[in-house]
């Protein structure tokens, strides 16, 4: 059931997931110059931190659901791994805009996978 504050979090996390084109043309124009690399690794953080909000706002409206989530606690700290790496990759940029787009691309493509490697979620019974 959609809560007001599950539909809140959806909007911030919309909100700050639709300045990534702006920043993304803003680099390509600029050349990767320092101050647009660190506003788009500053989005990221925005697009992050409300992604683990959703996260919460989900989790806590399922809370007594069995829903046999064992890759959720590794999903959770690949999350807040990345939001240190990204806010880590937006203060870097503005001296090493290079190491900042780095840290950028690493974080997302831990993000290419959805899933967690290793664990693999239980079968569900037909």
């Amino acid at each position: 059931m959609a809560t007001p504050r599950l539909i809140w979090v959806n909007f911030a996390h919309l909100f700050a997931a639709s300045f990534v084109p702006f920043s993304t043309a803003w680099i390509a124009d600029s050349r990767l110059a320092p101050f647009p690399v660190a506003l788009y690794a500053a989005d990221f953080v925005l697009v992050n931190a409300t992604y683990i909000a959703l996260g919460w706002a989900v989790a806590n409206q399922l809370r007594g659901v069995d829903l046999q989530m064992e890759m959720a606690p590794m999903m959770q700290v690949r999350a807040f791994f990345t939001l240190g790496l990204f806010t880590l990759a937006s203060i870097l940029s503005l001296k090493w805009p290079w190491v900042g787009m780095g840290l950028i691309c690493f974080c997302l493509l831990l993000y290419v996978r959805p899933d967690v490697p290793g664990i693999r979620p239980k079968e569900i019974p037909s």
